[in-house]
């Protein structure tokens, strides 16, 4: 009777984690410039509690791993160090990206990552022939692997990037058992695709989208002032019942104008219904 009311108010707690738990996470890629013990510090200001990671920011600080990289391959000690310094920024990483690694050892690598971080998802641009073991490995570890779009070019394909129209996504995931869609709004854009037709053929198939807006250069902007029809991709992902995260993303600058740009964004998600 005991171990049965343990597990029930263990499930309880899981179940109301999940409830409390905000859809929106912030991307460290405007941050780049910088390191992560600078980021978490304007996390911490700007009100954030999860990121979205891009393996290449030095740990910051003043340990003897301040100028080692956040990446899947560093060392267990330096991981360590930089587990500790999320945990005591009060700061989760939700997800981890791109992810281009074709050699089964070293995706495998990933994934213990992955698990050590308590990361949920991650951006995949592989290539289709490494799918499969996307797949064998998201079900092993139970972290979830979405594909990613960067912009399409009809006249000049760049090979690196196979999933640039949703369609090349939905034919890669076709037969597999986990692996599903991870795409970015502000990539459609910038390729002219409507964006809100993009995510309705996507419906059921998406984990995670990256928001952007567009400003006339194509640079990431403000939410609430760039060209694209955030509002209305933001209800078609509602309407096809999305409960995926909403990755708040900008550039990398040489000032902090693309940083400065984030926090007016996420109260833009947070106008449209969604929590943070």
């Amino acid at each position: 009777m005991k171990k049965l009311l343990f597990v029930l108010s263990t499930l309880l707690a899981s179940v109301l984690f999940s409830l409390a738990d905000g859809k929106i996470v912030v991307s460290s890629y405007p941050w780049q410039k910088g390191t992560i013990e600078e980021m978490l510090a304007d996390f911490n200001k700007m009100g954030f509690d999860k990121v979205s990671m891009f393996q290449n920011m030095k740990l910051g600080g003043k340990s003897k791993y301040a100028k080692i990289l956040f990446r899947y391959n560093m060392s267990k000690e330096a991981r360590a160090e930089a587990k500790a310094m999320f945990e005591k920024a009060k700061i989760r990483v939700v997800s981890i990206g791109h992810i281009y690694l074709d050699k089964e050892k070293e995706i495998e690598k990933l994934f213990e990552f992955a698990k050590f971080f308590g990361i949920e998802i991650m951006t995949v641009e592989a290539q289709p022939n490494t799918l499969a073991l996307y797949d064998k490995y998201s079900k092993k570890y139970g972290v979830k692997c979405g594909l990613y779009n960067h912009p399409h070019n009809e006249k000049k394909p760049n090979p690196k990037f196979p999933y640039t129209k949703p369609e090349k996504m939905l034919s890669a995931i076709e037969g597999k058992e986990v692996l599903r869609a991870f795409p970015d709004c502000g990539h459609w854009g910038r390729s002219k695709f409507d964006i809100v037709d993009c995510a309705k053929k996507l419906r059921g198939k998406m984990i995670a989208v990256n928001v952007q807006n567009l400003a006339p250069d194509m640079n990431c902007e403000e939410y609430s002032k760039g060209s694209l029809p955030l509002k209305d991709f933001i209800k078609e992902l509602k309407d096809g019942g999305f409960d995926g995260y909403y990755i708040v993303m900008f550039n990398r600058a040489k000032d902090r104008s693309q940083i400065d740009k984030v926090l007016p964004s996420v109260r833009f998600l947070e106008n449209c219904g969604i929590k943070r």
